[in-house]
């Protein structure tokens, strides 16, 4: 367990997180599982950083454009047309590549500290 003042503060930052959405759509179980797991101290932050954008459904497209916004930006129209008909939503689309190794994993960076 952890100490109540870190849990107040995960689960503040947690609600801001979901509330920050862009989307209508409600967060799934899986990840509200995975948010009460991390404000609970039952995984460590870089686990919850790297799982919850893993399971990030559609609702936080902004988190990945947040991510990786620069590099699609920076692409050409018909770059952008292409990985769009080939993968679908940037989320499906910077998967794909990373899987591949064409981009850095950055779901597990964080611009903020929880400490």
């Amino acid at each position: 367990m952890i100490d109540a003042k870190i849990k107040k503060k995960r689960t503040r930052k947690i609600n801001d997180l979901i509330k920050s959405s862009a989307s209508k759509n409600k967060p799934t179980c899986r990840v509200l599982e995975l948010c009460k797991q991390y404000c609970n101290g039952d995984v460590s932050e870089e686990y919850f950083r790297k799982e919850y954008f893993t399971l990030l459904p559609d609702w936080s497209e902004h988190h990945w454009h947040f991510r990786y916004g620069q590099w699609w930006e920076s692409l050409s129209y018909d770059e952008q047309y292409h990985l769009t008909n080939k993968h679908g939503a940037l989320r499906d689309i910077l998967l794909a590549l990373i899987e591949e190794k064409v981009l850095p994993d950055l779901r597990g960076i964080s611009k903020h500290h929880d400490q």
